[in-house]
């Protein structure tokens, strides 16, 4: 695999910027569950069958 600069790594803060660093260069990362946070996730696979068959039948309520 050919290495290829990010540009778009320019809009990230510059801790995390070490961070991204530090892991491509193979040392231990540490957890960034502070810095990091899920602000949204969609249902994939099968929950989202499951969400959609509950949806269809009208159980949304349970």
């Amino acid at each position: 695999m050919k290495r290829r600069q990010g540009c778009q790594f320019l809009v990230l803060p510059p801790h995390i910027l070490e961070v991204i660093k530090t892991g491509m260069a193979g040392q231990a990362v540490s957890v960034l569950s502070h810095d990091l946070a899920c602000v949204h996730s969609l249902p994939h696979g099968h929950v989202a069958a499951v969400v959609g068959t509950m949806r269809s039948s009208g159980l949304t309520g349970v």
